[in-house]
């Protein structure tokens, strides 16, 4: 399939037989995402259903995002993942495990993600963990550590960066016993973020 295009199919049916694949151009649901968090920005009454409808459309977008390839459509995609939990969370809770949201950090997280695909993610994380999630997830965090190891655009480490600066702000003892006690190729995880931090 051509760079610019995303198949927006269902899965498969449960009896194998293929479904009519729903492609469309990655640049024309790109201006769709960014419309979807400006009108969620403009809605300041989260009790107007057209709040509501659009607070609706999140799994669908994580969907997209989680399936994607596409830097810029993964881009614009996390960009509004994070407008959509800031404004919506506990809403969004109601229509979307928690997990789901996680994994897709994840999926985000790995090295063989492209790496300029990763401007917004620290701020997604962040949002995940201050309103999704506030338990530390461990092996969310782990990945942000190998993501940072990995990237080599100051400003992506800055953004991944920030994720620790924040969490060691509300739990100190916590995450630097966490990452002093971490390693990845024989490097301590506390080292690697503060060699990135202090860059």
């Amino acid at each position: 399939m051509p760079q610019n295009l995303v198949d927006l199919s269902a899965d498969r049916a449960s009896n194998n037989e293929p479904k009519p694949q729903n492609i469309v151009d990655s640049s024309i649901l790109m201006h769709v995402i960014d419309l979807l968090s400006t009108l969620l920005k403009k809605t300041k009454d989260k009790t107007l259903p057209d709040f509501h409808k659009i607070i609706d459309v999140f799994p669908k977008l994580l969907e997209y995002v989680n399936k994607s390839e596409d830097m810029f459509l993964l881009l614009h995609g996390t960009s509004a993942l994070r407008t959509f939990i800031h404004l919506g969370h506990e809403q969004i809770l109601k229509i979307c495990p928690a997990k789901d949201m996680i994994e897709v950090a994840k999926k985000l997280l790995s090295p063989t993600t492209n790496e300029q695909a990763a401007m917004q993610l620290g701020n997604y994380v962040i949002q995940i963990i201050h309103k999704i999630e506030p338990k530390i997830d461990t092996n969310l965090l782990m990945c942000v550590v190998w993501k940072i190891y990995k990237s080599r655009m100051p400003s992506i480490v800055q953004s991944l960066v920030l994720i620790f600066a924040r969490l060691i702000h509300v739990h100190p003892k916590a995450i630097v016993e966490f990452l002093s006690e971490t390693s990845i190729d024989n490097r301590i995880s506390l080292k690697i973020v503060l060699d990135k931090w202090l860059l």
